[in-house]
């Protein structure tokens, strides 16, 4: 359960840079991922979670963060959020191939879900820490 600790603490810390030093993309990002990981941790327990079977309360979970980068990334003038966006579609694939094919293992399928999760944190602090050259330019 050490990855588990491991992933909260990456998304806190991320998610505190982007907002104390982010812009507003920024921040908006990491309050959807904020939400994201409340709303899993608070709606569906860790012991529960065992990927034998497709999880619908982490696809539903997932789908409105993908809906959510979305909108970030349709409405910003940037490209990282078309970059999360796409991130979080892989999560989105992960659900649809243990759907559509019982035969991806529960291993490969707990790891199709979280794998795009640290590339998306660090995304996000490349974004923030990029931030003050563009408003430099500005």
């Amino acid at each position: 359960m050490w990855h588990v600790a491991a992933f909260f603490a990456l998304t806190a810390l991320t998610c505190f840079f982007a907002l104390l030093w982010g812009g507003r993309d920024e921040r908006t990002c990491a309050w959807i991922m904020i939400a994201a990981t409340v709303i899993t941790r608070l709606l569906l327990s860790i012991e529960v979670l065992n990927f034998q079977s497709p999880e619908a309360g982490t696809f539903m979970i997932d789908a409105g963060m993908m809906a959510a980068l979305t909108v970030l990334a349709l409405r910003s003038n940037r490209y990282w959020p078309l970059w999360m966006a796409g991130f979080q579609g892989y999560a989105i694939v992960a659900h649809a191939a243990r759907m559509l094919t019982p035969t991806v293992g529960p291993k490969m399928y707990a790891i199709g879900q979280g794998l795009m999760c640290y590339p998306m944190m660090l995304l996000l602090v490349i974004a923030v820490l990029r931030h003050p050259a563009r408003r430099e330019r500005a």
